[in-house]
């Protein structure tokens, strides 16, 4: 005689773990375009320590097995609500280069990651995780840590 209301999964539950990184364009030699496929959200948010550049690194050229000169990012901005663009210390040389997020050990700590707008999208009627459980449980999701580096392309 008890079921929930809801039958199939809705769309504000995240399917993927949150915003990707799906295409990566060299703009210019030290800007980088971010293509961003979104999961629940549909914008993306950069504050705090994301908007220095937090943990984008590009690797000039090399492979995984042998690394290239590691470039650092600097700044994050959102273009429009599926593109960001990173600005890199220093240009690339190397026509061969692979974007990683977040590179190596660094530590973004929640509050310093680029995220989508998850929390404020529409939920389904009936359905309010935060009454339920509590508002730690209204959240944007972070961009996802990328499980490979993701080669950079020079067309958009």
């Amino acid at each position: 005689g008890r079921a929930d209301s809801i039958t199939t999964i809705p769309a504000a539950v995240p399917m993927s773990g949150g915003p990707c990184v799906v295409h990566a364009w060299r703009e210019t030699t030290s800007s980088i375009i971010l293509t961003i496929a979104h999961d629940t959200g549909d914008d993306l948010i950069v504050v705090l320590q994301a908007a220095n550049g937090a943990g984008f690194a590009v690797m000039d050229g090399g492979s995984v097995g042998a690394a290239g000169p590691i470039r650092a990012a600097n700044a994050c901005v959102r273009v429009d609500a599926t593109h960001l663009r990173l600005t890199l210390v220093t240009p690339l040389t190397n026509p061969n280069a692979l974007l990683f997020y977040p590179y190596g050990v660094t530590a973004i700590e929640r509050g310093n990651a680029v995220t989508d707008n998850a929390a404020s999208r529409p939920k389904p009627i009936g359905w309010d995780i935060t009454y339920d459980l509590g508002s730690a449980w209204s959240l944007n999701f972070p961009l996802a840590a990328s499980a490979a580096p993701i080669p950079v392309s020079d067309t958009p």
